[in-house]
């Protein structure tokens, strides 16, 4: 009998995200497919989740993080590459429970498995830059619909919309209260 392989969450979450890009799939979807297919319970379905959709819901500020001290372009990366660098930066910024070097070193270690053995020092080197470093500093000299895009993760278009509509002020307010606090959500089973 085959044993069946054992993946971590951030593996999986990883997975799950690359899946989510070349598939075109909506993010619950692919979320309930792989806790069910891969049978997550408890502790790691919480750690799956809340890498995913985290991940998911800051991609334009980890894309920034992740560029800001990367000599790559995010967009001349692998999705696997853009993909573990993507989770890893996000329980680094923040996630507090999860120890920097935990994080630094499972991303180095899907790299390896995932791209090349020498991908790991890559990987190890930005993510390293990440911990030490913290959120690199967003200007505003770019514009403030570019500014709001970057700090809040959402599109420059729709921050370029409701600067008109709202004044700068406003659409800040609004934007933060999206990050206040964690969501309860319920999902039923059945």
């Amino acid at each position: 009998m085959e044993e069946k392989r054992r993946y971590t969450p951030r593996e999986l979450a990883v997975l799950s995200l690359c899946r989510l890009e070349r598939e075109g799939k909506y993010g619950s979807l692919e979320a309930d497919a792989a806790i069910k297919k891969f049978g997550l319970k408890d502790k790691d379905r919480a750690l799956y989740t809340k890498l995913f959709y985290g991940t998911l819901e800051r991609r334009l500020t980890l894309d920034y993080a992740i560029s800001a001290v990367s000599d790559k372009p995010v967009d001349e990366m692998t999705l696997e590459m853009k993909n573990i660098l993507r989770v890893s930066a996000y329980q680094l910024l923040y996630l507090d429970r999860i120890p920097d070097y935990s994080a630094v070193n499972e991303g180095a270690e899907l790299a390896k498995k995932y791209e090349r053995k020498s991908a790991a020092g890559f990987a190890n080197a930005v993510l390293r830059r990440i911990a030490k470093n913290g959120m690199p500093e967003i200007s505003r000299r770019s514009g403030d619909a570019k500014y709001l895009s970057v700090k809040y993760s959402v599109s420059e278009q729709i921050c370029g919309l409701y600067l008109s509509e709202l004044g700068f002020d406003e659409t800040e307010s609004m934007l933060k209260a999206f990050f206040k606090s964690d969501r309860l959500t319920l999902r039923v089973i059945g």
